[in-house]
């Protein structure tokens, strides 16, 4: 069964470093993932929401989690929250809802 991304949901995907294939198969990929996640969490979409997705190595995840978690090493995923649209902490720039950030490290996540 092929799940499709929530109407209003978009994804933001950037490739960073490592070895993680093709950004097209990358792509599909995250979205099954992302349109699962909804799915299964029966979650709701505000309009215009985005989930962004950052792929790239262990050099770059230790300097994230070293800058947000006071963990100066590698891991292999880290998530970010987003925003709820209705409250007042709600990020919304260019008019997007930022549901959250994901960061993932390929060497980490190969060798887990």
């Amino acid at each position: 069964m092929t799940e499709a991304l929530p109407e209003g949901l978009s994804i933001d995907l950037s490739v960073e470093a490592g070895d993680w294939g093709e950004e097209g198969q990358l792509r599909s990929i995250a979205e099954r993932a992302v349109a699962a996640a909804f799915s299964v969490g029966d979650l709701d979409v505000a309009d215009n929401s985005e989930v962004s997705l950052l792929f790239t190595d262990d050099a770059a995840i230790r300097k994230l989690n070293a800058q947000w978690r006071d963990k100066d090493k590698p891991t292999n995923v880290l998530s970010f929250p987003g925003s709820d649209p209705d409250g007042e902490s709600a990020h919304q720039s260019f008019d997007v809802v930022h549901r959250g950030d994901e960061t993932f490290s390929f060497l980490r996540l190969q060798w887990g």
